[in-house]
């Protein structure tokens, strides 16, 4: 019985340590500004001023505001998924397309494979920061599921990573003991 009242517990102690609603929205409002007016300052190009002033919000945004209502939830997964499409065109724009119309070299299979790495890494970690309220909680088939499918992807690219310096069995160890943090990460855990 006192695990059903937890979140409205909870939800009640930490409305004393919150900042009111239209203080939380002006905050944002005034770092937003300075954040995109200092990377404008930075005189970066267009494309990749619109990049980083994406992350910084996405960034931003769950730190300051902590109010719990549809709008809040739906801007939070927009930002999730404009911070990870913009990671992802700074990686084709930067380094597969150069590649593919012959400007640069082409790239190997062990750089793709880290990107693929760091594209899985940083994913999870936004969706963590950004979507915390649909964070799997409870360790169910769902959550394993996930949990494998991501870990297999991450093990696999590693060791493609690895195996490209002529490590033999001890890329596959590395991998092993790394994918298992990475699965540790992944696997959901209630908050303190």
């Amino acid at each position: 019985m006192a695990e059903e009242f937890a979140p409205e517990v909870l939800a009640e102690i930490e409305a004393g340590y919150r900042l009111r609603p239209a203080t939380q929205v002006g905050l944002m409002l005034v770092l937003v500004v300075l954040g995109i007016w200092l990377i404008q300052q930075a005189q970066l190009p267009l494309g990749t001023a619109i990049i980083v002033s994406t992350i910084y919000v996405a960034l931003l945004y769950p730190l300051i505001i902590k109010i719990k209502n549809r709008l809040t939830i739906a801007l939070s997964f927009g930002l999730y998924g404009a911070a990870l499409a913009a990671i992802l065109y700074w990686l084709v724009a930067s380094y597969f397309l150069p590649a593919l119309t012959g400007s640069q070299a082409m790239l190997s299979v062990e750089a793709i494979a880290l990107y693929v790495i760091f594209l899985e890494i940083v994913g999870m970690e936004l969706f963590h920061h950004l979507c915390e309220e649909y964070v799997f909680y409870e360790r169910d088939w769902r959550s394993y599921l996930l949990t494998a499918i991501l870990s297999a992807g991450f093990f696999a690219c590693l060791y493609v990573f690895l195996s490209a310096y002529a490590l033999g069995f001890t890329a596959i160890l590395i991998s092993a003991v790394l994918t298992m943090m990475f699965a540790w990460a992944v696997l959901p855990e209630k908050p303190v």
